[in-house]
Protein backbone atom coordinates (compact mmCIF):
# COMPACT_ATOMS: atom_id res chain seq x y z
CA UNK A 1 0.00 0.00 0.00
CA UNK A 2 2.52 2.65 0.76
CA UNK A 3 4.72 1.75 -2.24
CA UNK A 4 1.29 2.44 -4.68
CA UNK A 5 0.40 5.69 -2.91
CA UNK A 6 4.04 7.02 -3.11
CA UNK A 7 4.04 6.05 -6.64
CA UNK A 8 0.85 7.49 -7.67
CA UNK A 9 1.89 10.96 -5.84
CA UNK A 10 4.88 11.15 -7.88
CA UNK A 11 2.93 10.59 -10.80
CA UNK A 12 0.69 13.04 -10.17
CA UNK A 13 3.35 15.40 -9.17
CA UNK A 14 1.38 15.83 -5.24
CA UNK A 15 4.83 15.89 -3.49
CA UNK A 16 6.73 19.51 -2.26
CA UNK A 17 10.40 19.45 -1.98
CA UNK A 18 12.01 21.51 1.01
CA UNK A 19 15.29 22.56 -0.48
CA UNK A 20 16.78 23.42 2.77
CA UNK A 21 16.47 20.45 4.39
CA UNK A 22 16.39 17.79 1.43
CA UNK A 23 12.90 16.23 2.37
CA UNK A 24 9.70 15.69 -0.03
CA UNK A 25 6.59 15.93 1.84
CA UNK A 26 2.88 15.40 0.44
CA UNK A 27 1.12 18.53 0.68
CA UNK A 28 3.47 20.11 2.84
CA UNK A 29 2.80 23.86 0.80
CA UNK A 30 -0.71 24.29 1.53
CA UNK A 31 -3.17 25.16 4.43
CA UNK A 32 -5.65 22.43 2.88
CA UNK A 33 -4.37 20.54 0.66
CA UNK A 34 -6.40 17.85 -1.21
CA UNK A 35 -2.82 15.68 -1.34
CA UNK A 36 -2.40 15.91 2.15
CA UNK A 37 -6.42 15.11 2.35
CA UNK A 38 -6.11 11.95 -0.13
CA UNK A 39 -2.26 10.44 0.69
CA UNK A 40 -2.56 11.03 4.51
CA UNK A 41 -5.55 11.45 6.17
CA UNK A 42 -7.58 8.84 3.90
CA UNK A 43 -5.12 5.83 4.50
CA UNK A 44 -5.23 6.84 7.96
CA UNK A 45 -8.70 6.59 8.65
CA UNK A 46 -9.14 3.68 6.89
CA UNK A 47 -6.67 1.78 9.07
CA UNK A 48 -8.57 3.03 12.09
CA UNK A 49 -11.81 1.98 10.76
CA UNK A 50 -10.65 -1.66 10.07
CA UNK A 51 -8.93 -1.98 13.47
CA UNK A 52 -12.07 -1.04 15.29
CA UNK A 53 -14.02 -3.25 12.96
CA UNK A 54 -11.34 -6.08 13.80
CA UNK A 55 -11.15 -4.96 17.42
CA UNK A 56 -15.36 -5.35 17.47
CA UNK A 57 -15.54 -8.57 15.93
CA UNK A 58 -12.58 -9.68 18.36
CA UNK A 59 -14.78 -8.48 21.70
CA UNK A 60 -18.11 -9.98 20.17
CA UNK A 61 -16.52 -13.21 19.71
CA UNK A 62 -15.03 -13.41 23.15
CA UNK A 63 -18.15 -11.94 24.81
CA UNK A 64 -20.17 -15.35 22.90
CA UNK A 65 -17.12 -17.55 24.19
CA UNK A 66 -17.99 -16.00 27.88
CA UNK A 67 -21.62 -16.98 27.72
CA UNK A 68 -20.77 -20.54 26.67
CA UNK A 69 -18.37 -21.10 29.16
CA UNK A 70 -20.89 -19.37 32.27
CA UNK A 71 -23.53 -21.93 31.04
CA UNK A 72 -20.78 -24.57 31.13
CA UNK A 73 -19.64 -23.65 34.48
CA UNK A 74 -15.87 -23.46 33.31
CA UNK A 75 -12.93 -21.21 34.79
CA UNK A 76 -13.62 -17.65 33.55
CA UNK A 77 -10.41 -16.56 34.70
CA UNK A 78 -8.38 -16.81 31.37
CA UNK A 79 -11.55 -15.60 29.53
CA UNK A 80 -11.10 -12.45 31.74
CA UNK A 81 -7.26 -12.19 30.65
CA UNK A 82 -8.23 -12.74 27.17
CA UNK A 83 -10.42 -9.36 27.20
CA UNK A 84 -8.05 -7.57 28.87
CA UNK A 85 -5.53 -8.45 26.44
CA UNK A 86 -8.13 -7.44 23.78
CA UNK A 87 -8.81 -4.20 25.30
CA UNK A 88 -5.01 -3.16 26.12
CA UNK A 89 -3.92 -3.97 22.25
CA UNK A 90 -7.33 -2.16 20.88
CA UNK A 91 -6.40 0.61 22.81
CA UNK A 92 -2.23 0.87 21.74
CA UNK A 93 -3.79 0.40 18.01
CA UNK A 94 -6.18 3.24 17.85
CA UNK A 95 -3.33 5.75 19.92
CA UNK A 96 -1.27 4.53 18.39
CA UNK A 97 -2.51 4.72 14.45
CA UNK A 98 -4.26 8.63 15.22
Amino acid sequence: MPAVSTTVALVLHKLDADELSGLCEVGAAGVVNSALVEFVVVPTLACLAAGVAFAAAGFAAVCAKRSICYLANNSRHSNNNLIIIIIIATTMFMVLSS
